[in-house]
């Protein structure tokens, strides 16, 4: 999985988990809506929706089977100071979330659909061919420390 957090307040974003390495994107609104027989969630920044995800529940899973720990990965990019300069971090890191308590999952039909925004142009470029597998994971966990992967920026050991 590689992550990125959509976040629409300023708190989070300013003394979030930056420091670690999470990436973040201020967001203008994130929706969450759950029926009970569907969930949806919906991202906005500057006036444009940007993502939108949903899922028809089929199964509520009782009792929800024990997972294991995968690594999620993200790319912490920070950009030169320099005028067209290369960037100053180019990082590709992960961490796993423990303990993760999955108290609630669902799964079902899923859909997802990407725009794009002045600043965010790429994501609209993005095919979406096939939605394979969907679930909503209703979860207790702490968001820790993570590894870096591989520094791309690093001079090469011999």
């Amino acid at each position: 999985m590689l992550s990125l957090l959509h976040l629409d307040r300023a708190n989070p974003i300013v003394g979030g988990r930056e420091f670690y390495g999470w990436p973040k994107k201020e967001a203008e609104e994130v929706l969450f809506r759950d029926t009970g027989t569907s969930i949806s969630a919906a991202v906005t920044r500057y006036g444009q929706r940007i993502i939108s995800v949903g899922l028809e529940v089929e199964q509520k899973v009782v009792p929800v089977p024990e997972r294991h720990a995968n690594p999620i990965y993200f790319v912490k990019l920070i950009p030169s100071v320099r005028q067209h300069g290369p960037p100053d971090v180019l990082k590709l890191n992960s961490t796993v979330i423990t303990p993760d308590v999955i108290t609630e999952l669902r799964v079902g039909k899923g859909h997802l659909e990407f725009g794009g925004s002045p600043y965010d142009p790429f994501l609209a470029s993005i095919p979406i061919r096939e939605v394979v597998y969907s679930e909503a994971v209703v979860h207790d966990f702490t968001l820790g420390y993570g590894e870096v992967v591989v520094d791309y920026l690093a001079e090469p050991t011999a």
